[in-house]
């Protein structure tokens, strides 16, 4: 009796340490699942942008987007300048426009943020004025022309790091120019664009 008595404390004792040991892996392995989760960001309801091809015109465009109550609604103002040369002549041109977009989804790849964002596919409409000034060296002011601009949208947002945003989109509309002198000019347009700036 007292033999067996004496090997079941033994085989007691020596089974306590592995399950310690267990129960310890078993922690460990909770820490680095939580370690494992990258902490989320709040979604941001403003952007600022840049339109990168308006360099390619000697020019600049510059957005902002604000973010509706409303889920997945936004509202954007642009707006744009850009000054050009040819021979003789110099054209400057200013441009205000308004517009909105829907995100249908508020996500993503490559975003991380907590609940709908303004991210993601969307649809968007947008409504513009330029006034455009053309100059020359001997005769000062020859002309003005104004644009109108009605056009849609769809296209999506990337966040590329952390708040850093990218748009590629598709625009169709069209733009009527009044000239001096001339009939108003209709015409349809439709473009393919992309953007870069920051989401705060």
């Amino acid at each position: 009796m007292r033999v067996a008595a004496t090997t079941l404390v033994l085989l007691a004792l020596a089974a306590t340490p592995v399950m310690a040991q267990d129960g310890g892996e078993a922690e460990a392995g909770n820490d680095t699942e939580e370690e494992a989760e990258a902490p989320r960001l709040t979604p941001t309801r403003n952007a600022i942008f840049v339109h990168p091809w308006a360099l390619s015109k000697r020019g600049i465009a510059i957005s902002y987007e604000r973010g509706w109550p409303a889920r997945g609604l936004s509202v954007i103002g642009r707006v744009s300048f850009e000054r050009r040369a040819r021979a003789d002549f110099r054209s400057s041109a200013f441009g205000l426009s308004v517009g909105g977009r829907w995100y249908a989804i508020g996500a993503g790849p490559f975003t991380d943020y907590e609940g709908d964002a303004l991210v993601g596919l969307f649809l968007g409409a947008r409504a513009g004025l330029r006034w455009t000034f053309l100059t020359s060296e001997e005769r000062g002011q020859v002309g003005t022309a104004t644009r109108t601009t009605l056009e849609g949208s769809l296209g999506y947002r990337f966040t590329l790091v952390g708040r850093v945003e990218s748009t590629l989109l598709i625009a169709i509309g069209f733009h009527t120019d009044f000239i001096e002198d001339l009939a108003p000019q209709f015409r349809p347009s439709a473009a393919v664009g992309f953007t870069l700036g920051a989401m705060f």
